[in-house]
């Protein structure tokens, strides 16, 4: 969940809002940086720096988080070997990780396939719904543990 390849060769995190962008160019450069994966891509710079898909640094980025006490919903979009939805307490929070109920139908790159992403949707709707039936269980025994 947590890879270290990025990291071994010296790439850090870096956190960019959105909203911080000038321009709409900018925001183009900033999504094409944050997916940049050599060699299926160009090689990108951000201010001068090489850049690398965030996901090969941290696939769930959670150092961004704020350490705000509380309930923090984390919601992944592959499998990993764990259960379907798991608490992981990190000092004053309870992040409570959610990951599909199976394969995702469909993959980043994927980006003109539209019935797969339909088959994305209905997946989330089901999952959400089903979360959404169990989170007074989870949230009980996140704090009780």
């Amino acid at each position: 969940m947590h890879p270290t390849l990025g990291q071994s060769l010296g790439f850090h995190p870096e956190f960019v809002r959105a909203q911080d962008c000038a321009s709409v160019d900018e925001l183009a450069d900033l999504i094409l940086q944050s997916s940049c994966t050599p060699p299926f891509t160009p090689v990108l710079r951000r201010n001068g720096r090489p850049v690398l898909d965030g996901g090969m640094v941290d696939n769930v980025p959670v150092s961004a988080l704020d350490p705000t006490p509380g309930n923090v919903l984390v919601m992944v979009t592959r499998i990993y070997p764990r259960p379907q939805m798991f608490v992981v307490p990190r000092g004053a929070q309870q992040r409570l990780y959610v990951q599909p109920s199976c394969k995702v139908p469909i993959s980043s790159w994927d980006y003109t396939s539209s019935s797969q992403m339909q088959h994305a949707y209905n997946l989330g709707r089901i999952d959400g719904e089903h979360f959404l039936q169990r989170i007074p269980e989870l949230l009980d025994a996140a704090a009780h543990d």
